[in-house]
């Protein structure tokens, strides 16, 4: 077992230094530090991989190792929902990649692997289509790249909203016979994409059904009681859900991030069903927390039941103020909320637009440059707005907004 394995990287390194004397090249650390990390990621082990990565940069000697790390650090980061961290390198993986003119097909897998990760986080599908065909174009022959490219394209299905291709396209990936010529963790992701597929269709039980069997490693980096809670959700099966992901909590310190958001955000809605708003509030903080300080990924709040989170948010608005940023930009990613509260009809259709924006997370001088209206002139409107909503500062306003539906 690949989790076993992961005992040879224990014998002979410790907080990934080598437990005993070795002459080595810089170049040959180098190698050494990517190869260990790759490793880690792959068995589902991001942070230790990152750590990895981050001593085969300090010992590259030339751009081509520098490249190699950066891509193994990227993937790592973006494995383990530090999009922010995973974006800066890859973006110096690219640059290094254009200054030296390398050809497409010396494209490093993990930077495209990277990429398919970071594109859902900003629910970006035109992103998955470009990763897609650039791997098809530069290995055309080979069949693992060609499995990851078919993946890509499932994704992009799920975020266009185009389910029956997606869901043909991502079952043949599944249970075809193409799933021998891919990687376990590209597997597992398909596996999920497909119960996400068929929650977006309403077909919970299937999804419950097409996960049945699936097995979570340590490390949790593909979480399936993660995955199943978010049928069990649907399914109105609160106390099921809190039981299915009671693992992912105990494991937390060792959790991957970036399935703990959804695990946590789902946790949250269950516990406010079931009438504990302080373990609802908790558990939604850290998943408001985690993603301001990762710029971490808004699309574990899609398909979820909107009346729900808007609530849940409101009241997280109004006690952490800090948290109103990142909420308007869930908002925004997520394409808000439909509904308006009765207080928002008092106000005027200039106010309406200025209010809107306030509920989205924009800071005040944005505003007035969208709006083409001075600052002053701004502050003027949002004492107006504050005073028919009946509140004293943007936190309360922001929270009536967004119990609304703003």
């Amino acid at each position: 077992m690949l989790s076993d394995e992961l005992s040879l990287i224990g014998r002979y390194f410790v907080d990934g230094r080598l437990t005993g004397s070795a002459e080595l090249t810089a170049a040959a650390r180098s190698r050494l530090m990517a190869a260990a990390g790759e490793y880690c990621s792959a068995i589902g082990w991001p942070e230790l991989g990152a750590h990895f990565g981050a001593d085969a940069l300090l010992f590259a000697d030339d751009d081509a190792l520098r490249y190699r790390a950066h891509a193994v650090s990227g993937l790592a980061h973006a494995i383990n929902g530090e999009y922010v961290s995973a974006e800066t390198h890859l973006g110096q993986a690219h640059a290094l990649f254009s200054r030296s003119r390398w050809p497409e097909e010396e494209t490093d897998y993990l930077t495209l692997l990277t990429r398919t990760l970071l594109a859902p986080a900003r629910m970006d599908p035109g992103d998955l289509a470009d990763v897609a065909s650039t791997l098809e174009r530069a290995q055309p022959d080979n069949r693992y790249w060609a499995y990851t490219a078919r993946a890509a394209r499932v994704m992009q299905g799920l975020l266009e909203g185009d389910y029956s291709a997606a869901f043909a396209a991502g079952n043949a990936l599944c249970e075809g016979l193409e799933r021998r010529r891919s990687h376990r963790m590209v597997r597992g992701f398909v596996l999920c994409i497909r119960a996400d597929i068929l929650v977006a269709c309403g077909e919970h039980e299937a999804a419950l059904a097409s996960l049945a069997g699936a097995r979570t490693h340590p490390g949790h980096a593909i979480c399936f009681h993660m995955q199943r809670s978010a049928a069990l959700l649907h399914l109105g099966r609160e106390r099921e859900l809190l039981t299915e992901t009671e693992a992912c909590v105990s494991a937390e310190p060792e959790h991957c991030m970036r399935t703990l958001v959804p695990v946590k955000l789902r946790r949250a809605l269950a516990h406010a069903r079931l009438r504990d708003p302080h373990r609802a509030e908790q558990s939604m903080t850290v998943v408001l927390t985690m993603i301001a300080n990762t710029g971490g990924s808004v699309a574990p709040f899609i398909m979820l039941p909107r009346d729900e989170v808007r609530a849940l948010l409101g009241t997280i608005a109004a006690s952490h103020p800090h948290l109103i940023d990142t909420i308007g930009r869930i908002l925004r990613l997520t394409g808000g909320i439909t509904t308006t509260p009765p207080a928002f009809d008092r106000l005027t259709p200039a106010q309406q637009a200025i209010a809107a924006l306030l509920a989205e997370g924009h800071s005040s001088a944005e505003i007035a440059r969208r709006k083409n209206i001075s600052v002053n002139t701004l502050k003027t409107h949002i004492r107006l707005i504050y005073r028919k909503l009946g509140v004293s500062n943007r936190a309360e306003a922001v929270a009536i907004l967004l119990a609304g539906g703003v």
